[in-house]
């Protein structure tokens, strides 16, 4: 986390512990000079910048669900003050496991975006004014191991979360006929496999389907308004997906160059794969052709790909790109 949003959720957790000390309503001078990070800059400038800083900490405090009273001490008192009621700021008892608070961390280590970054850190925020005990040093240590967000990823989580209707340009997994226009209502998106998929309803083909972000060409565009669907109850994400990626799959046949028996990585790729009849050969079963890029990475030219032709041109293209990024790198 940056030196900025540390110093501003410490101004936050100083303002709102101000703020509930005391069943008084307490001005934003005496604010001002409570609360260290605000400054005692007595200038017309420094006032004002006090002024725009405190606003937008009320603001702030009010979308983490904080009720801020406003009112004044007595009929005779002109100054207008502010207060937190307890039972207006103190969450129920929350009960986690090590393992659970342990997710929270990664989770918020995880939403570094600018849009979701202050939700995250809000969370945070929150438990540890609850009393709960994260151990920062020992999350440090777990950071989540994902590939960057696809440009559409915030969309499309928006989207998800208020039921708007998304189109978008989609490249399929086998497909030669180029892109193709996919209406969708948003359920979800999953990581799987170190990819991003969206499980919703293709309007179109009138069936759940599953994209992953990736094959996305262009922007996601919202086309309805939110509200426009309901996501079923019963809908299981990580199934959509794992049951896609089983039909979805394709076999590649590959000759093993220079090597005894096959490396236990490609072993494990061919379980319940019909073999060939030459001892130099192997099928496996991936995912799609992306997974060769992978494959051929690790086993570089021990392996030939030979079967079908489009994983074959899949990894000649790759092979290409690696002679290119090499040739550029001298």
């Amino acid at each position: 986390m940056s030196t900025v949003n540390t110093a501003k959720n410490e101004r936050l957790l100083n303002l709102l512990i101000a703020l509930m000390s005391t069943r008084q309503f307490v001005s934003a001078e005496r604010l001002r000079r409570s609360v260290v990070a605000y400054g005692r800059d007595d200038s017309v400038k420094g006032r004002q910048a006090f002024d725009r800083k405190f606003d937008r900490d009320k603001e702030e405090l009010r979308e983490l669900g904080v009720e801020i009273e406003t009112g004044r001490n007595s009929a005779w008192d002109d100054t207008v003050g502010y207060r937190i009621a307890r039972r207006n700021a103190t969450l129920p008892p929350i009960e986690l496991d090590p393992a659970e608070a342990a997710a929270v961390g990664i989770a918020t280590s995880l939403w570094q975006s600018a849009t979701y970054e202050s939700a995250s850190q809000g969370a945070l925020m929150k438990l540890k004014a609850a009393g709960m005990q994260l151990d920062e040093e020992s999350l440090g240590n777990l950071q989540p191991q994902l590939r960057g967000l696809d440009p559409s990823f915030d969309v499309a989580l928006r989207s998800a979360t208020d039921h708007t209707t998304i189109a978008f340009d989609y490249r399929a997994q086998h497909s030669d006929s180029g892109l193709a226009r996919r209406t969708v209502q948003p359920w979800g998106l999953v990581s799987w496999k170190a990819r991003w998929y969206i499980g919703g309803y293709d309007v179109d083909r009138k069936a759940p389907r599953v994209f992953r972000l990736s094959r996305i060409v262009g922007d996601i565009e919202r086309v309805g308004s939110p509200g426009s669907f309901t996501r079923p109850d019963d809908v299981d994400l990580t199934e959509m997906i794992r049951q896609d990626s089983r039909t979805g799959s394709i076999v590649v046949t590959l000759r093993l160059h220079d090597i005894a028996e096959a490396p236990a990585g490609l072993t494990r790729m061919s379980r319940g794969v019909p073999q060939p009849e030459p001892s130099d050969e192997i099928a496996i079963e991936i995912r799609d052709t992306w997974a060769l890029d992978g494959i051929v990475g690790d086993y570089g030219p021990t392996i030939e790909v030979l079967d079908p032709p489009e994983a074959r041109e899949a990894a000649r293209a790759h092979l290409e790109r690696l002679a290119t990024l090499d040739e550029e790198a001298r």
